[in-house]
């Protein structure tokens, strides 16, 4: 008889579940402002709001969705 290991299934952080919520008007603000932050050349407001985006998408993707929501 084979021995069962069971490994205890991560919960998720709340902002993982914020993140994975977010809408796509939501997002769509997102990424406006960085392109915003790159045309006024603020150059931690555009690695601020692209790690955002990274994490955004990495979230959703390990949810099974898509990186962006449907409109």
């Amino acid at each position: 008889m084979g021995v069962v290991v069971q490994f205890p299934v991560p919960k998720k952080s709340p902002r993982s579940e914020r993140l994975t919520a977010m809408t796509a008007a939501e997002i769509a603000d997102v990424v406006a402002a960085h392109e915003e932050a790159v045309v006024e050349g603020a150059v931690d407001e555009v690695e601020r709001l692209g790690d955002l985006l990274d994490e955004i998408g990495r979230e959703r993707r390990l949810a099974g969705l898509p990186e962006r929501p449907a409109a």
